[in-house]
């Protein structure tokens, strides 16, 4: 299913880790909102993958590492609250 573009999921409940291949699987994923769940761990390193990423909503979460090498100005990236 390489052509799922947005996932949408905010204010759900949801808990446990983001699967590491999940971006890998999604590479052509443009929105991603996950914010105001029960999320943990860490953002797989893989979303980098995701060249057509352009807003990512993670905040609320409980992520304990941040990382994202593949910030890209004109981006929307909303991480507060991990």
């Amino acid at each position: 299913m390489t052509s799922l573009r947005v996932v949408k999921f905010g204010y759900n409940s949801l808990n446990g880790s983001l699967p590491n291949d999940f971006f890998n699987q999604h590479p052509q994923l443009e929105n991603l909102i996950l914010n105001n769940n029960q999320f943990e761990g860490s953002i797989p390193r893989s979303i980098g993958n995701c060249t057509s990423l352009i807003y990512l909503v993670l905040a609320s979460n409980f992520f304990t590492e941040l990382f994202f090498e593949n910030y890209k100005k004109g981006r929307s990236y909303h991480l507060q609250s991990n």
